[in-house]
């Protein structure tokens, strides 16, 4: 290659000269046709039936005569005309790399070594001038070569993610935006289904449309939220996310865990709408960090296999569906999922004149633009990304998530275990107390009657209780006041107080919403 490059450095062309692509242009796409799309051009649009041998024939012959009627300098410039639009080269994790866009695959990347190889047969015979200005015998050229050289080629120093379009020109912005027109029209259909994802809650119908509205309007702005639907297959999840996204490019959908939360994250680099289709939280606490950070963290650390790892901006909208009942992992006061139980009321309703069948029809014929224009001018000047409604479900996932000295507070207060007199008592003015010796090993006890093997110690145990029950409301100097001759014990002033103090400091929401029994304690 060294050879190579030396050789074009002799190599006169002529003609006018364009400048380069700048960042505000899409990455150099498939502009050029190549002889495979002609072929299939050329088969699409017969009108004399030929074969696919007749037609490769045909396509051959083209192009034989074309090349012919160039010169070899000619030939080369059209070459790097063709190179030039579908390629530009990148410094990515400090190493040059030529990059592109593949219409199915995403963003790819080739080392030089592979690129120059897989174009091998690109090359001319020029005719070079030496020193002396005599002209020598006709070298052979590489067209990659030339490229990487041609000052017209684009060049990129970073890659960067931005949605607001102000990145320098010297970075490769993966930023697409969107591709759809915003055109005034009827949205009824569009609304049902909203409606029913929400199971007709008003109050969660306006969040997920004000969350919508602000992915159209703010796309720079990270909600730091989650949407999570939960229900069983065909009540229209997956709708609603393959009507999201046919409106930009930077859409992901993944149906497993490992392509969402895995060791290697590369596809993620120009992630904007990113839809977790049934791909159910394993309990992989280092799957569950990566999931969080990606909801909530300024940046991605994105980790391309056999690549440098980099760091991009991070404006992800994650949605997830799931018909199992641990979607994700919601922990104690953890406020960063949005939590839907879907209605299945159009389940299976594909036929003609249906409720599916009929919203796919609209949505082909002026419905997404209608969708875009609705969201594009709904008012959200009072919308907060982060308070959405504390609903049922992400208090079902949490209970399901609770650490094991929760979750047992949490059955003991609700009266689905049992405690005995030796470990629970009743005060004269009515006060509940547990021994700490006896609660804890009933805690022990029942462990194993649920497959958790995760023993905390009777000091975890403690702290996690006292701040679930907030013991110091009742008596600062409780630790050590709070004792008989018999053990020391924890005291709460009620069954109801405490499902309060719980509901709140661990789950963020009404108690009725937490406990099934609370409303028995009223």
């Amino acid at each position: 290659m060294e050879n190579q490059a030396k050789e074009i450095e002799t190599v006169h062309l002529t003609g006018e000269f364009e400048d380069a692509f700048s960042a505000w242009d899409n990455p150099p796409g498939n502009e050029e046709l190549d002889e495979q799309d002609l072929l299939y051009l050329l088969i699409d649009n017969d009108n004399d039936n030929l074969t696919p041998e007749q037609a490769q024939e045909s396509i051959s012959n083209l192009i034989g005569n074309t090349q012919s009627d160039l010169t070899p300098e000619q030939a080369l410039e059209k070459d790097l005309a063709t190179l030039r639009a579908k390629y530009s080269i990148l410094i990515y994790g400090g190493r040059p790399l030529v990059c592109f866009r593949h219409p199915l695959l995403g963003l790819q990347f080739q080392k030089f070594e592979a690129f120059n190889k897989y174009h091998a047969h690109m090359f001319h015979m020029i005719e070079v001038i030496g020193k002396d200005g005599k002209r020598k015998e006709p070298r052979k050229v590489y067209s990659t070569s030339a490229f990487v050289e041609d000052k017209r080629t684009t060049r990129y120093e970073n890659i960067v993610f931005d949605p607001t379009e102000k990145a320098a020109p010297t970075s490769w912005n993966l930023w697409t935006g969107f591709k759809v027109k915003p055109i005034e029209g009827n949205v009824d259909l569009f609304m049902k289904l909203i409606e029913a994802l929400c199971d007709d809650d008003k109050e969660c119908i306006e969040y997920l449309l004000n969350y919508l509205a602000h992915m159209v309007q703010k796309p720079w702005e990270l909600p730091q939220k989650a949407i999570v639907m939960r229900g069983a297959q065909g009540i229209g999840k997956g709708t609603i996310m393959s009507t999201l996204g046919k409106l930009t490019d930077n859409f992901k959908h993944l149906s497993t865990a490992d392509a969402l939360t895995g060791n290697f994250n590369g596809h993620m680099v120009d992630a904007f709408i990113v839809f977790s289709d049934e791909a159910v939280h394993n309990g992989d606490k280092a799957a569950e960090g990566r999931m969080k950070a990606m909801i909530t963290e300024s940046t991605l650390t994105i980790n391309a296999k056999g690549k440098d790892v980099i760091s991009v901006r991070n404006y992800i909208r994650l949605f997830v569906a799931s018909n199992e009942d641990w979607a994700v992992p919601v922990g104690e006061g953890d406020r960063r999922y949005f939590v839907l139980d879907c209605s299945p009321r159009y389940k299976g309703q594909v036929q003609p004149g249906e409720f599916f069948y009929e919203y796919n029809k609209w949505l082909e014929n002026g419905g997404l633009e209608a969708i875009f224009y609705m969201l594009k001018n709904r008012d959200i000047s009072e919308f907060n990304t982060r308070l959405s409604p504390k609903t049922a479900g992400r208090v079902q996932l949490l209970i399901k998530g609770l650490n094991p000295s929760l979750k047992f507070v949490y059955e003991c207060l609700n009266g689905t275990i049992e405690l005995d007199d030796s470990t629970q008592r009743f005060t004269e003015d009515g006060k509940i107390r547990w021994f700490r010796k006896s609660i804890y090993k009933a805690m022990l006890d029942w462990l194993p009657t649920q497959g958790i093997r995760d023993k905390p110690t009777a000091d975890d145990f403690g702290k996690h209780i006292n701040k679930a029950l907030q013991f110091e409301l009742d008596n600062p100097k409780w630790k050590t006041n709070w004792k008989t001759r018999e053990d020391y014990f924890y005291e709460m002033p009620s069954r109801k107080v405490a499902m309060e103090r719980f509901a709140q400091t661990v789950a963020d929401a009404a108690p009725e919403v937490v406990f099934f029994a609370y409303t028995e304690q009223t």
